[in-house]
């Protein structure tokens, strides 16, 4: 993918300006991918080790991120995950939906705040 003028890799701890650039976010499990489901843009998680799925603390967490997502178990299925994801539905749209409002609407108003910045920088 390096030489594809397509895939932009953004290293920045603000990424969300990038958001309404992206097509897609492939990543890690982290709350970017909870603040990237606001766009309905497809999420695809990859390189997590099976062991953390099946860890209790992060079992709520993981629930609603792999809900809403895309899991790749290694790059050699990220290709198709990928391509299943672009150019059309993907069927998950609603359950990001879902997702998204589950997690920021049983917030503080602060999170609240948080979801109207963000919805304001992508838009």
């Amino acid at each position: 993918y390096k030489n594809n003028q397509n895939i932009h890799f953004v290293f920045e701890i603000n990424d969300i300006p990038y958001f309404k650039l992206a097509d897609i976010l492939i990543t890690d499990i982290s709350s970017r991918s909870l603040n990237f489901m606001l766009t309905g843009k497809p999420v695809v998680i990859t390189g997590i080790p099976k062991v953390y799925f099946d860890s209790p603390v992060n079992s709520e967490r993981m629930e609603a991120i792999l809900k809403g997502s895309f899991y790749a178990k290694n790059l050699n299925e990220l290709s198709s995950v990928i391509d299943g994801c672009l150019g059309k539905k993907d069927g998950k749209e609603a359950l990001r939906k879902e997702v998204a409002s589950h997690v920021f609407s049983h917030q503080s108003s602060a999170a609240k705040e948080y979801v109207k910045l963000i919805a304001g920088i992508i838009e």
